[in-house]
């Protein structure tokens, strides 16, 4: 890459690593997408919108069972506490006594990994009776089993054939947001075994190709779906995840080129259509805004309809958030530990909020279920006609 401007202050890129090591990075990461459900669940909820029922996920038998986001809530909670006291601990160890070991970050982000997507329902069971009253429930047996199946058919790219695929839709799309996390997470993996570098191996090829694979997922879910429109808004994720590995190895004296062109003009271009064209689909078709119209759609849940406006400059500018790393005075920036994790909470929070009004609109869509075209489905036109056709 180009070098690094002169004028940029001597700060230690590393920082962050010494702090807080990139095993708890990913943890925590995982933990605060598992908790923002809860929040989406919540506030849905409370809108009226029966978000398990559009997932297909069974409802609850008995009214003294406790409301699905009050489970993800426990479940944050029993996660977040072992967490905290591990990261506490870490720097106890590390930072008072000056013992230097990576101990306690490497086996949380296992038990973390293992807790959430591997381990046996019965260890659950023999560990949730080792814990307090108050935390025994904050294993949710049945909602992590269902996460599973889910997992298991979505990595193939399939989709549910039982009228409930629009879970395994926003479970694939999360997986697009948590891209770099899962990077992150074989490069924490990889870093145990082997005990190199995290910059080292945030250069192999297996970096990106498992950056790619969520979206490779959701790519073929289209195909099956018969949406070829939003198919290729996946495809279009590919050219800059390959460019921007390919430029972890340019440099000023060996710049690397393509039919004569330099990487980062390329990897702009195809950045900016990626990022525009996402930003596209979510206004247009997976919220089903028209951006013409002041009222945005003729329905709506939540007032005033400013907040939907205020989500539009927010969307986009949180799409665009990966433009930082595109310039290459800016790549120092990129290297910092911090500046890495920062826009991968971001492109989580940005998740969290598309939730919301994408919901809202399969909320709106199943309402008008004996249509033979979904709202969403229909080019501008369309739509226009259909939503005018609401209001009559």
């Amino acid at each position: 890459m180009a070098e690094v401007d002169a004028s940029i202050p001597d700060v230690d890129p590393d920082w962050l690593a010494k702090w807080i090591p990139l095993p708890y990075r990913c943890a925590i990461l995982v933990t605060l997408g598992i908790a923002l459900w809860g929040v989406n669940l919540r506030v849905l909820r409370a809108s009226g919108i029966d978000t398990p029922s559009l997932i297909k996920y069974p409802p609850r038998v008995s009214h003294t069972d406790a409301p699905h986001h009050r489970s993800v809530f426990r479940f944050a909670t029993g996660l977040a506490i072992p967490l905290a006291a591990s990261i506490f601990a870490h720097l106890a160890v590390t930072r008072v006594f000056g013992i230097q070991t990576f101990l306690f970050p490497d086996v949380t982000l296992v038990l973390l990994l293992g807790v959430v997507f591997l381990f046996p329902t019965q260890w659950l069971n023999w560990i949730s009776r080792l814990m307090p009253g108050t935390l025994r429930s904050s294993w949710p047996v049945q909602g992590r089993a269902r996460l599973r199946s889910m997992l298991a058919r979505v990595v193939r790219g399939g989709l549910a054939d039982d009228g409930s695929k629009f879970g395994d839709v926003l479970l694939t799309d999360a997986l697009t947001s948590y891209a770099r996390p899962i990077c992150e997470v074989y490069v924490s993996l990889a870093m145990m075994v082997t005990h190199n570098h995290a910059h080292d191996l945030r250069l192999s090829i297996i970096v990106p190709l498992l950056a790619a694979a969520p979206f490779l997922m959701r790519f073929r879910q289209c195909l099956l779906d018969k949406q070829p429109a939003n198919a290729i808004k996946y495809l279009t994720a590919l050219p800059p995840l390959a460019l921007s590995h390919y430029m972890k190895f340019d440099s000023n004296a060996k710049p690397i080129t393509i039919l004569g062109l330099p990487l980062w003009p390329l990897w702009l271009c195809a950045l900016l259509i990626n990022a525009i064209y996402s930003f596209y689909w979510d206004i247009y078709r997976d919220w089903d805004f028209d951006l013409r119209r002041y009222n945005l759609r003729s329905r709506r849940i939540w007032e005033p309809v400013e907040i939907y406006w205020a989500m539009v400059p927010v969307d986009l500018v949180l799409r665009l958030a990966w433009a930082f790393k595109l310039s290459s005075h800016l790549s120092y920036y990129y290297d910092l530990e911090a500046g890495l994790f920062l826009l991968e909470i971001l492109e989580v929070v940005r998740r969290f909020l598309w939730v919301f009004f994408r919901v809202e609109a399969e909320h709106f869509r199943n309402g008008h279920a004996s249509r033979e075209v979904l709202l969403g489905e229909l080019g501008e036109v369309g739509r226009r006609d259909a939503v005018d056709d609401d209001s009559d």
